[in-house]
């Protein structure tokens, strides 16, 4: 916290200055904190009105500051919600399916392998099919010659 003490605020109409203790905060987080208005050089009070704006400019500082939390609070969240689902999804995914995609896997790998075992014993056979069938066409219709 910064602290100014008799920092000139304003000059009244006979052309004295006004001075207060101003505290200005060291980081963004803080309000900045303004003293109270002190009695005047002749000890008298300074009227109702001007400590109700004394007050309302505290409330705006310390309003400004919470809104300014609040936000950057917001944008934390945010940022905190994103990474938590971008970690749950990426690691839930190859963590909790591993082992059923390996099972799976497998299963599909013998399964083709079976399959290419059934299409080289049917093209054996087409073939085989395919030579008899000439045989016969051969023996059907003898050369002529």
């Amino acid at each position: 916290m910064i602290v100014l003490n008799n920092f000139p605020i304003k000059t009244d109409s006979l052309g004295d200055k006004k001075v207060e203790t101003i505290m200005i905060p060291s980081n963004k987080r803080e309000a900045p904190v303004v003293s109270p208005p002190k009695p005047d050089d002749n000890g008298h009070k300074i009227p109702l009105g001007k400590n109700i704006a004394f007050l309302q400019k505290q409330h705006e500082a310390m309003l400004k500051g919470l809104h300014q939390e609040i936000e950057s609070l917001k944008k934390i969240n945010k940022d905190l919600q994103y990474r938590l689902v971008m970690c749950t999804c990426s690691a839930g995914y190859s963590d909790d399916n591993l082992p059923k995609n390996k099972t799976n896997e497998n299963s599909l790998k013998q399964e083709i392998s079976i399959l290419r075992e059934d299409l080289e014993n049917e093209r054996k056979k087409n073939a085989r099919l395919m030579q008899q069938l000439e045989e016969l066409q051969v023996s059907q219709n003898p050369v002529r010659g």
